[in-house]
């Protein structure tokens, strides 16, 4: 978000905390403002750390996924349980789920869609054992193209290169 204003006052620092990527005050040319949202952008998608919520019931692959992602220098919350999760991400923010599909006699589908609902623009990696159709979980997300399935087993290699795009 680029946020032009007219509005000399308007706080810069705080908006762009909140995820503006720039604050411009008119009046702007249209070439500076492009080269502005290239710049921007450019900037931003250089500096963003991957703030990971792991989401998974086998413990032994969540430990093993949490050790992997840190020592790639990843931000991990290891949680185990749907509900726990729920409460997580009122606390803190995450800009990529990667998700267990089964939980026991239940999905994530519901979580991931709270998930969504407070992050839309964030990445999703659903996990399962199952083959899972693309018509079953794309629509979980709001954003269909920010939404991954990957099924069990796969190379770890291939989810860290999916985090790293």
């Amino acid at each position: 978000v680029i946020i032009l204003t007219g509005h000399a006052d308007t706080p810069k620092e705080e908006l762009i905390k909140q995820g503006a990527l720039d604050l411009l005050f008119k009046p702007i040319g249209g070439k500076e403002l492009v080269q502005i949202a290239k710049n921007a952008i450019k900037a931003k998608s250089t500096n963003v750390k991957r703030e990971i919520l792991l989401l998974e019931d086998d413990a032994v692959l969540l430990e093993s996924f949490k050790d992997i992602f840190i020592l790639k220098g990843f931000q991990v919350e290891p949680v185990t349980d749907l509900q726990s999760a729920s409460e997580i991400i009122k606390k803190r923010p995450f800009n990529t789920l990667i998700c267990d599909y089964n939980f026991g006699d239940t999905t994530s589908e519901k979580f991931i869609g709270q998930f969504t609902e407070v992050y839309p623009e964030s990445l999703v990696v659903l996990l399962s054992g199952d083959d899972i159709k693309e018509s079953v979980y794309k629509p979980f997300h709001r954003n269909p193209d920010l939404i991954h399935f990957m099924e069990k087993p796969f190379s770890v290699q291939s989810l860290i290169d999916l985090l790293g795009n």
